[in-house]
């Protein structure tokens, strides 16, 4: 990750759609803590996306650049005509990873990758009335839904799951989640809001929330946003520490748990050293750029935790 642009970042599109709360402003106070509308006009959004271009992408089957689900199927219409009754039937288009769909829209995500210091991808969503893509949901990222068409109704709940995450191990917990809360999530509601062109909504992961177009047409991008954890620290870290790596000792061989104990006291010392050093933080772009080959090893394995398995769908 390369040092941060900060004229760039606070005098861009980014800015200007996070307006009038501003970058600055919208991290300190909003981000990952709460949800918040920022109410704009359409022309700041205007060249990011639009039906006309998602429309000419499908027909084209531009897969190479995304993943395309009509409906609930990873599937392309056959024809001008089948698309446009599929559409005039107000049945929804969802667009996922859709980088490379607009120069804007991949110059937005990668502003958005260097202010958030996260991994970014745009989703877009080109929804009818007649069918909700999904139900009330949380996802495990926060989230930037930027309003580039008609309209969209939300229901953002005062519910919130702690820092739930896009792994396979944290799959079952997110399911059950869903399923035993959803009900008192929409029961208990903190916003409901109609965004148009040019409005911006955020809502931070874990935040219940559900939406659905009230009429005609609706497109928006939601930009998925998952910042590093300590946990990806950790992982990235492992790559290049033997010590990370080793097995804890068998069970018959520690009975009393005093070998497992002092590994991992090892382990939590050698952390400790890693941690108050610079590497960690030259590799995150936290710090100004230095030549280091432990560094440009962990920037390398941060670099691909973040990418890799982080394409889900975001609502």
């Amino acid at each position: 990750m390369k040092a941060y642009n900060h004229d760039g970042l606070t005098n861009g599109t980014l800015a200007r759609l996070l307006a009038p709360a501003g970058l600055g402003r919208f991290l300190r106070e909003s981000f990952g803590k709460e949800p918040v509308l920022l109410r704009g006009e359409a022309g700041r959004v205007e060249g990011l996306i639009s039906g006309e271009r998602v429309a000419a992408a499908m027909l084209r089957r531009e897969r190479e650049q995304g993943r395309f689900m009509v409906g609930a199927l990873d599937r392309a219409l056959d024809g001008e005509e089948a698309l446009r009754a599929y559409l005039d039937a107000g049945q929804p288009v969802m667009w996922n990873a859709a980088r490379g769909a607009t120069a804007a829209l991949d110059a937005l995500t990668e502003e958005m990758k260097e202010a958030f210091g996260a991994s970014v991808w745009p989703n877009v969503y080109w929804t009818g009335s007649a069918v909700k893509p999904f139900e009330a949901h949380f996802d495990a990222h926060d989230v930037l839904a930027v309003q580039c068409e008609g309209e969209k109704e939300w229901l953002v709940s005062k519910l919130r799951v702690n820092c739930p995450l896009d792994t396979p191990a944290f799959a079952p917990a997110v399911r059950q989640a869903l399923e035993e809360r959803r009900a008192e999530a929409l029961a208990n509601a903190h916003m409901t809001v109609v965004t148009q062109p040019g409005d911006v909504l955020y809502i931070p992961r874990g935040q219940f929330h559900d939406a659905r177009t009230p009429r005609g047409r609706s497109l928006h991008v939601t930009f998925a946003i998952t910042p590093p954890t300590a946990m990806d620290v950790l992982a990235a870290l492992a790559l290049g520490e033997p010590l990370f790596r080793e097995y804890l000792p068998p069970p018959l061989t520690d009975e009393d748990g005093s070998r497992t104990r002092a590994h991992l006291g090892r382990v939590a010392e050698r952390f400790r050293q890693l941690a108050e050093g610079e590497d960690i933080l030259h590799a995150l772009g936290r710090a100004p750029e230095r030549q280091s080959g432990k560094a440009t090893r962990l920037r390398d394995a941060f670099s691909a935790l973040l990418t890799a398995g982080r394409r889900v769908v975001a609502g």
